[in-house]
C-alpha cells in the first residue's frame, strides 16, 4: 500500500509540474502571437505624382485628425532624388489654430533655415507656402503648409517630376 500512495503522489506531482510548465509556455506563446498580429487601425498610404517644374504643387494632404499627432513618412521614388524623411505633425484647432511639427529632412537636404537634419516649428494657420520639411534628396521637394488650415502639400523645387509615397499613421 505504501508504494501505491507514494506512486500516486509522484504521479500527481509530475502532472502538476507538467500543467504548470504548459501554462507558462502558453502564456509566452500567447504574448508572442498577440504582438505579431497587432495592426495599426488608422493608417493611409498614398503615392503622389508631383508635376515637373519648380513651384509645381501636389494635391493637398488633409490632416486626418485635429488635436492629435499624425506620423508621416515620405519615400521619394524618383531616380536622382531617392530618399526618405519623416515628421510628426499636429493640427491644433482651438483658436488661434496652429500646426506644430518635428521631423527629419530627407538625406542630404537642408531645411528652410539652411540647417541639415532636424526640422521643428509651429505656425498660426492658414500660412500657405511655409516649408516644413525637405522630402526628396538634394532639395528636390518640400512639404509645406497649404491654403486650408489643416492641409499640407508638396512643392517641387526643380524641373524633375517626382513620385513620393506618403504613409500617415494616427
Amino acid at each position: 500500500m505504501k508504494e501505491n500512495a507514494s506512486l500516486r503522489r509522484l504521479r500527481l506531482t509530475s502532472l502538476l509540474s507538467a500543467a504548470l510548465i504548459f501554462g507558462l509556455a502558453m502564456t509566452c506563446v500567447t504574448r508572442a502571437f498577440a504582438v505579431q498580429v497587432t495592426t495599426t487601425p488608422n493608417a493611409a498610404l498614398i503615392t503622389l505624382a508631383v508635376p515637373a517644374g519648380a513651384g509645381s504643387l501636389s494635391p493637398a494632404l488633409t490632416l486626418p485628425v485635429s488635436n492629435d499627432s499624425v506620423l508621416y513618412s515620405f519615400a521619394s521614388n524618383t531616380a536622382a532624388f531617392r530618399s526618405s524623411a519623416f515628421a510628426d505633425i499636429t493640427y491644433h484647432s482651438a483658436a488661434p489654430a496652429t500646426v506644430s511639427w518635428v521631423g527629419l529632412h530627407a538625406g542630404d537636404s537642408l531645411g528652410p533655415d539652411g540647417t541639415p537634419g532636424v526640422s521643428s516649428g509651429f505656425r498660426v494657420v492658414p500660412a500657405a507656402g511655409v516649408d516644413i520639411l525637405q522630402v526628396a534628396g538634394s532639395g528636390g521637394a518640400a512639404l509645406e503648409l497649404a491654403v486650408a488650415a489643416n492641409q499640407l502639400r508638396i512643392e517641387n523645387k526643380n524641373a524633375t517630376a517626382k513620385s513620393i509615397t506618403v504613409k500617415a499613421i494616427w
